[in-house]
């Protein structure tokens, strides 16, 4: 799992990196920064996985995120759709 403290630094070092290059961040693109999937940061950004399943705040073993970086993830797209 990715701590909220490495989550927040790597997540500011995608937006840097999206500005200096003019591109607009994605959920891919971010994933790839992180190492997981777009598909788990579209999860973080709806709140729900596997097809409809709420995010609680148990962690699970096989999460990638901290629900503490939820917030951290979703910032990244919040003004941009």
């Amino acid at each position: 799992m990715i701590n909220t403290t490495t989550l927040v630094t790597k997540v500011t070092d995608y937006e840097r990196n999206c500005t200096e290059k003019n591109i607009t961040p994605t959920y891919n693109g971010l994933g790839r920064w992180l190492g997981i999937s777009g598909q788990t940061i579209r999860n973080v950004i709806t709140g729900y996985y596997k097809g409809g399943l709420e995010y609680t705040t148990n962690p699970s073993i096989t999460r990638c995120i901290d629900n503490s970086g939820f917030e951290v993830i979703r910032s990244v797209f919040k003004y941009r759709y």
